[in-house]
Order: structure tokens, then C-alpha cells, then sequence
């Protein structure tokens, strides 16, 4: 989770259309927005796993480290046909290292994102 911003920092996203997952501009928290930003707890300055599920419908869910949180409320926007970002915050690149990111364009369950996180876990020895 990267240092706090003024708005997310996002690490996979869009932020030109407000759909991104990332650093939160609270401390101590990751972030997911579809226009609407919801916030969970995650250690600033940590390495963690941070799955997320954007569908769309308003309903979202970010998983750190394990700990799912499902049934977040994030806003209807998605991304459109221009690229997707990868570590980009407020139009800079982010300052720091990331081993993987993806993504996927299917729905996913709690089970699903913690799946997700213990291959992360296994490859990466992240938390």
C-alpha cells in the first residue's frame, strides 16, 4: 500500500474515470472506487495482497491479505476503451515496487479473492 495521497493511488485502474484499486488518501488504508471510494484497513508503507472485485452495479469487494470485505458500495463507472493503468497515482508514477498485478473480466466470490491471495502468498511470501 503506497504512502497516502490526496485521492487513490491507484495501482490497477483507471483513475481518468474514477475506476481504480489502491492506496487510500487516508493513512493506513488501501482503496477501491467506481466513482464512489471505499476504504480498508491496510498498513501504509506494507507490502500486502489486495484483490478487488469492480462490477459495475455499485456492489464491490477488496480483499487484504485474507481479510475479505465484501459488500462495499463504490460507484457505477467503468472502464472504458482506454488503457488501464498499472501503478499510476494522480498522474505520477508510484514511488515503490509491485510483484504482480492483474486483470480479470469475470465476477468473483470471497473464496475466489482469498484463492487469489494464497498464490500470491505461496510465490511471493507476501502477507
Amino acid at each position: 500500500e503506497p504512502t497516502p495521497g490526496a485521492a487513490v493511488a491507484t495501482i490497477i485502474g483507471n483513475s481518468s474515470v474514477a475506476a481504480a484499486i489502491g492506496g487510500s488518501g487516508n493513512a493506513n488504508q488501501a482503496a477501491i472506487s467506481a466513482g464512489t471510494q471505499a476504504n480498508v484497513a491496510a498498513t501504509s508503507n506494507a507490502w500486502h495482497a489486495i484483490n478487488g472485485l469492480l462490477s459495475g452495479n455499485s456492489n464491490c469487494a477488496l480483499n487484504i491479505d485474507g481479510t475479505d470485505s465484501s459488500g462495499l458500495t463504490c460507484g457505477f463507472n467503468t472502464f472504458p476503451g482506454t488503457p488501464i493503468r498499472i501503478m499510476r497515482g494522480n498522474g505520477t508514477q508510484l514511488v515503490g515496487s509491485i510483484t504482480e498485478t492483474g486483470l480479470l473480466a469475470v465476477s468473483s466470490s470471497s473464496t475466489d479473492r482469498g484463492n487469489i491471495r494464497l498464490n500470491q502468498k505461496a510465490y511471493y511470501n507476501t502477507p
